[in-house]
């Protein structure tokens, strides 16, 4: 995997299958150490591909060195659906792009099942497809605002753990009429068409770098986005918490929970200006 624009891996045709019975890829998997940066994922016959990345889904190894990998469907990253159009090949793949290195890995018993799924993992910034594919930013007016992955540099920090840091200000709040505009800026993350409908909540960790921070947190569906302002969450200080947003909140004012299209963090209203960190945004029972 040293050249820059190498890949490889396996996989296997699905022939069309119909999985919409199913909400879960299960298989075994041995590694010689730590799960590499391993993607599964799922071709259409037009060639679009769906896909996550492996180790956030295996569990512990057992003692025969065996670890169980249970991926939802959910979490495939690139699919509006996985019935229209029919299915065409499964695939376990490895790359430079990734880091994947050089390793054995022994995968087995591969299997679709339909199982109650207590979480989705929507990002946690700690591989290379969690970047600029992913999520964007967006402003109007005279607002600005950044945001690139970084090592967590707080406290208590995991000395490899990665998050997103986004940073704003400008002329937040100001409105500059109608040539101008009204400045507000934005963080934003894709969603993809995810089915939510059997989540409680969407949870994400943040944290500020003075405290005080007050972001409105959007859900947006193809047709409305529906926010819970800052006032409607737990203040944002300078730990780590984590924040649990009530998908019922957003269903009642009219978001479409069977098809989202993206979570936004938005400065609006108020003059502003800071920075804030986030990390492992999920879908929860």
């Amino acid at each position: 995997m040293r050249p820059p624009a190498a890949y490889g891996g396996y996989w296997t045709a699905l022939a069309q299958r119909d999985l919409s019975e199913y909400n879960e890829l299960r298989f075994n998997l041995r590694t010689e150490g730590p799960v590499p940066p391993m993607e599964f994922g799922i071709r259409n016959i037009e060639g679009k591909e769906a896909k996550t990345f492996i180790a956030p889904y295996a569990q512990a190894p057992g003692e025969d060195g065996w670890r169980e990998v249970r991926v939802p469907l959910l979490a495939l990253n690139g699919l509006e659906n996985l019935t229209s159009p029919p299915l065409d090949v499964l695939f376990v793949a490895v790359s430079n792009a990734y880091r994947s290195g050089k390793a054995t890995v022994w995968v087995d018993d591969i299997r679709f099942e339909h199982t109650v799924c207590a979480k989705v993992k929507v990002a946690d910034f700690e591989l290379p497809s969690a970047g600029s594919a992913s999520h964007s930013t967006y402003q109007n007016g005279a607002a600005a605002i950044s945001a690139s992955l970084m090592l967590d540099a707080a406290a208590e920090a995991e000395a490899d753990n990665t998050v997103c840091r986004i940073s704003y200000g400008g002329t937040i709040g100001r409105d500059f009429g109608m040539q101008g505009g009204f400045s507000y800026c934005a963080w934003q993350h894709n969603l993809n068409g995810i089915d939510a409908r059997e989540f409680k909540h969407l949870t994400l960790r943040i944290r500020g770098e003075k405290g005080g921070e007050t972001p409105n947190i959007y859900l947006i569906d193809c047709v409305k986005r529906i926010p819970v302002r800052a006032k409607e969450m737990p203040a944002i200080s300078r730990n780590w918490q984590k924040i649990e947003l009530p998908l019922a909140h957003y269903a009642e004012q009219g978001i479409d929970l069977s098809h989202l299209d993206a979570v936004s963090i938005v400065f609006e209203w108020n003059e502003q200006s800071g920075t804030v960190y986030v990390d492992d945004i999920e879908l929860r029972m």
